[in-house]
């Protein structure tokens, strides 16, 4: 969000796929800068978003975000189920849009579009000693919090794989790495 979002105080954030593992963090680290944040994901987790500090909440099912008559800043896609070219009417002038998710055709559009407009990034996360300290003070401060959704045992991973990747997964999928029976 700050890195390649280049998120500021004030900005409309959207978050896609709100409420998943990576998107309820995304929720509310943008709220925690000072963000106006729209939300989207299905109708059942429109509470769980609100909780989480989003200030719109849009249910993907019954709503195209990207054919909004509302511009954001940010575009913030942790689902993977949109493109800058998609999203790029609904974006600001000097909007930005990031995918979590890149995709063949993402990382392709993202190369094509680098020269014309730099407002189009695939992201992939790398440790850093600074953004964990962050997050663990934004954690102390009671600006993040955490929510489980299901804990697998690690002879259980394909099924909490399938979950996650179906989307119906509310916060974080963990898998028990602790003991196995042989």
């Amino acid at each position: 969000l700050r890195d390649h979002g280049r998120m500021k105080s004030g900005h409309r954030v959207l978050v896609n796929g709100a409420s998943g593992g990576v998107g309820m963090f995304a929720v509310q680290i943008a709220k925690a800068n000072d963000c106006h944040v729209t939300a989207v994901a299905s109708a059942s987790n429109a509470e769980f978003c609100q909780s989480l500090g989003a200030d719109d909440f849009l249910d993907y099912a019954e709503t195209d975000f990207t054919k909004s008559d509302q511009q954001w800043d940010l575009i913030f896609d942790a689902a993977g189920k949109s493109s800058y070219w998609s999203c790029r009417k609904v974006l600001n002038p000097k909007g930005r849009f990031v995918s979590t998710e890149p995709s063949v055709r993402g990382i392709l559009m993202s190369l094509v579009s680098w020269p014309l407009s730099k407002s189009g990034k695939v992201m992939l996360a790398k440790p850093n000693g600074d953004d964990l300290r962050e997050l663990i003070e934004l954690h102390s401060e009671g600006k993040l919090s955490v929510t489980i959704d299901r804990q697998y045992d690690l002879r259980e991973t394909s099924q909490a794989h399938r979950r996650v990747e179906t989307g119906v997964d509310r916060g974080k999928v963990v898998i028990n790495v602790t003991q196995v029976d042989q």
